[in-house]
């Protein structure tokens, strides 16, 4: 009787006790249908874009610049004047993700990605053929104009754009 009693309050405890099984979840963002013509090229997800040579951070899902201005950073759909000589189909663009408000770690961007000033080697997204990139080809932004891009059907593959920087890239003159 003993025994009866130790195995069903054994069995009651085991079926009180909640199991939870742990359910492991993949989550796969892509937004490159969001990413600018002119934004890099090899990124399935981009939150923001930083270009150190001009200090400015591009938020790519509410597609809004962030730039200083006397001391306090402001987001806007279009940059000042000042920033519309750069072309921004060759200016450097770091991806930035995970990073809530990345313009509050400006200092250690400034810091970290200094060096690629001046680094005209990255392949915009216009240029390549690969097929994902066919609807983001075509997001050219508001204040980027497409007369910036170039006229020819005949668009230069990744490593012929890599190699040749000077004649690959494009220019606003």
């Amino acid at each position: 009787m003993k025994k009866l009693i130790f195995v069903l309050s054994l069995g009651l405890m085991i079926g009180m006790v909640n199991i939870n099984k742990a359910e492991a979840q993949v989550h796969v963002s892509i937004n490159i249908d969001l990413q600018p013509a002119w934004g890099p090229s090899g990124y399935n997800y981009a939150e923001f874009y930083y270009i150190p040579e001009i200090n400015v951070y591009y938020d790519v899902v509410n597609q809004l610049f962030y730039y200083p201005n006397r001391g306090r950073w402001i987001s806007s759909i279009f940059l000042l004047v000042a920033y519309s000589y750069y072309d921004f189909y060759s200016l450097y663009k770091v991806v930035l993700n995970g990073v809530h408000r990345p313009w509050k770690h400006n200092r250690r961007h400034v810091n970290m990605y200094s060096g690629y000033r001046y680094n005209y080697v990255q392949v915009p997204i216009f240029y390549m053929k690969e097929p994902r990139y066919n609807h983001a080809r075509n997001n050219y932004h508001r204040w980027v104009e497409p007369r910036y891009m170039p006229r020819n059907d005949g668009r230069p593959n990744s490593r012929e754009f890599a190699a040749n920087t000077r004649n690959g890239r494009i220019s606003n003159t």
